[in-house]
Protein backbone atom coordinates (compact mmCIF):
# COMPACT_ATOMS: atom_id res chain seq x y z
CA UNK A 1 0.00 0.00 0.00
CA UNK A 2 2.83 2.38 0.82
CA UNK A 3 4.55 1.75 -2.50
CA UNK A 4 1.33 2.17 -4.46
CA UNK A 5 0.57 5.44 -2.72
CA UNK A 6 4.07 6.69 -3.41
CA UNK A 7 3.81 5.81 -7.10
CA UNK A 8 0.44 7.52 -7.32
CA UNK A 9 1.72 10.66 -5.59
CA UNK A 10 4.80 10.74 -7.80
CA UNK A 11 2.68 10.37 -10.91
CA UNK A 12 0.57 13.33 -9.85
CA UNK A 13 3.53 15.31 -8.57
CA UNK A 14 5.48 14.98 -11.81
CA UNK A 15 2.77 16.30 -14.16
CA UNK A 16 1.78 18.93 -11.61
CA UNK A 17 5.30 20.34 -11.53
CA UNK A 18 5.64 20.14 -15.30
CA UNK A 19 2.38 22.00 -15.83
CA UNK A 20 3.40 24.65 -13.30
CA UNK A 21 6.73 25.23 -15.05
CA UNK A 22 4.99 25.62 -18.40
Amino acid sequence: MSTQTRCYTLNLDVPSLRMKEE
